[in-house]
């Protein structure tokens, strides 16, 4: 996917933050899947479910319509931060044949997971099982949530703010500015006699929040990502995406809505918040 050309306009200003950053930030990324890739991932999978089953492998397969497809948000994110605590919420969508039904149907398979970190002190995880893991005809693992704990594992020592003063802004999806983390790191390189290429179309790369990049609290930073961006290509020239339509969607992430300034509500830090939201219905059906 092309990057977003550079918006203009006194909407995307770049004033930098405070040097202490206490400013609470709530965004929310989400990301669409390939139709085509998708739809052969669907295919795959009733053909799986079938042989497990035992069960014709010509019938007519019923596939979703392809508007369906393209409007599923197949990733959502959703990162918080405040002082020194931050964390980021996770779903994933998938259409997969349901190998709990006597006839592979179709059903969205939902993953979700959390993880929450106070600084350097500590660090909970808790998720299920990825949908193709939990649509595996052969040995389907329930959504029965995981956690893990430890120390943080994002801490470095500090550091000048990075700066992306005069570097070209994009849209990150809903007006906000952000910058490409490879056009600042070309252009500290530059300033230090080296040669350096800034953004490109076919390779990884992250958009960041033009006001605040990064987020720094005592010694713990973390890079506030807005948006993402890749070509989704193979070594082999192919694109990944039209053999598992989901990259697409973890590779390919725009900003949906964002907070600067308000609070957060502390629960949104706690393990019960985290487990509340990973114990939803990990499987619905689907929806004309």
């Amino acid at each position: 996917m092309a990057a977003a050309c550079a918006v203009p306009g006194p909407a995307l200003s770049q004033a930098q933050p405070a040097a202490d950053d206490t400013n609470p930030l709530h965004l929310r990324r989400v990301g669409l899947g390939n139709v085509e890739g998708m739809k052969l991932n669907i295919g795959v999978s009733i053909e799986a479910c079938r042989v497990a089953k035992k069960l014709p492998l010509d019938a007519p397969k019923e596939m979703p319509s392809d508007e369906m497809l393209a409007k599923l948000v197949v990733i959502e994110d959703e990162e918080y931060f405040q002082g020194g605590r931050w964390a980021q919420y996770s779903t994933h969508r998938s259409v997969l044949a349901d190998p709990s039904s006597a006839d592979c149907r179709l059903a969205l398979f939902i993953s979700r997971g959390v993880t929450i970190e106070q600084t350097c002190e500590s660090r909970y995880s808790v998720g299920v099982p990825s949908p193709q893991k939990m649509a595996d005809p052969q040995k389907p693992e329930p959504p029965v949530a995981t956690v893990t704990t430890g120390p943080g594992d994002s801490c470095r020592r500090k550091r000048q703010r990075m700066s992306v003063q005069g570097l070209p802004l994009q849209n990150a999806g809903d007006g906000t500015a952000c910058v490409w983390a490879a056009d600042a790191l070309a252009a500290s390189m530059r300033a230090a006699g080296l040669k350096a290429k800034g953004h490109d179309d076919q390779k990884q790369d992250f958009c960041l929040y033009a006001r605040q990049p990064e987020y720094l609290w005592r010694g713990h930073i973390r890079q506030v990502v807005l948006k993402s961006s890749s070509s989704d290509r193979s070594l082999a020239g192919k694109d990944v995406s039209d053999l598992f339509g989901d990259v697409r969607g973890f590779s390919n992430q725009r900003l949906l809505s964002m907070t600067d300034g308000q609070p957060i509500p502390a629960e949104r830090f706690s393990p019960s918040a985290a487990q509340a939201f990973v114990q939803q219905p990990a499987k619905s059906p689907l929806k004309p």
